[in-house]
């Protein structure tokens, strides 16, 4: 049961991670095809 939660938390995290990073490279994608408008 603990490993259950324990692993639950670590692909929580994982995911967080993942999610913010793609958001950032978005934003770093925007921001440089935004001068080309």
């Amino acid at each position: 049961m603990g490993g259950r939660v324990l692993g639950y938390g670590t692909y929580h995290v994982l995911t967080h991670l993942t999610s913010t990073e793609l958001y950032s490279h978005c934003e770093l994608v925007r921001n440089k095809l935004v001068p080309l408008k």
